[in-house]
């Protein structure tokens, strides 16, 4: 099992942000959660939508 990280209360690594057309797309850290677990922010024109994604281990190239 991977160690907890710890809150430091500090300010994080800055969000990936994507451009898709007029949707912004922000990808957060979320502290206290696996390296892999992304908090997924797409903003459109008129609404905000929230997930939490686990997205897929940079290494693993099972799916290759």
């Amino acid at each position: 099992m991977a160690a907890r990280k710890v809150l430091d209360r500090q300010p994080g690594v800055a969000p990936e942000v994507r451009r898709d057309g007029d949707n912004i797309t922000f990808v957060l850290e979320v502290a206290g959660a696996p390296e892999r677990v992304k908090l997924v922010l797409r903003c459109t024109q008129t609404d905000i939508f929230a997930s939490v994604a686990n997205l897929p281990d940079p290494q693993d190239r099972s799916h290759l």
